[in-house]
């Protein structure tokens, strides 16, 4: 999915790459807006989901390794209270 939104978000970047080059800058403020609106958003997206985003499948994959290490901890330990 994070392929997918950085793709999306790269493509837009291009085409206002692509709009700019061809047209030039827009004069009116109204074309303005919308042009800096759409590329902040790609921007802002596209450092967000690659920087800020933790991958919830490591971070599931890390909780669940915890957990077993604490279960075999526990075993370990009730094994020694009940060998003495």
């Amino acid at each position: 999915m994070k392929i997918i939104v950085t793709l999306g978000q790269i493509s837009l970047l291009c085409l206002i790459a692509y709009a700019l080059y061809d047209d030039g800058f827009p004069t009116e403020p109204f074309t303005i807006g919308i042009l800096l609106t759409f590329f902040t958003s790609a921007l802002i997206t596209l450092y967000y989901i690659n920087f800020c985003v933790i991958d919830s499948a490591s971070e599931i994959n890390k909780l669940t390794h915890e957990r077993r290490l604490l279960e075999e901890q526990t075993k370990i330990d009730k094994l020694k209270s009940d060998a003495k």
